[in-house]
């Protein structure tokens, strides 16, 4: 899954991270944000398979981060 923190509505990236990962644990996420919070990142962190990217990002970024999240690393 990637998305992004910061949607329209009243559902966050991190929102869409929890459910997700309640109905499939362990799936892989990437998480797009200017900034995150530091109990946001904690909460990312409890997802086994998740990592963040900060904006601005390159397509190599997106990339390297898709793979790490695909590889487990």
């Amino acid at each position: 899954v990637l998305t992004d923190n910061q949607m329209p509505g009243v559902v966050s990236g991190l929102d869409v991270i929890r459910r997700v990962t309640e109905l499939r644990p362990g799936l892989p996420v990437v998480l797009v944000s200017g900034a995150l919070a530091p109990e946001d990142l904690e909460a990312l962190r409890a997802v086994r398979r998740g990592r963040t990217l900060t904006k601005p990002y390159t397509a190599d970024q997106l990339a390297r981060a898709v793979r790490e999240v695909l590889s487990g690393a």
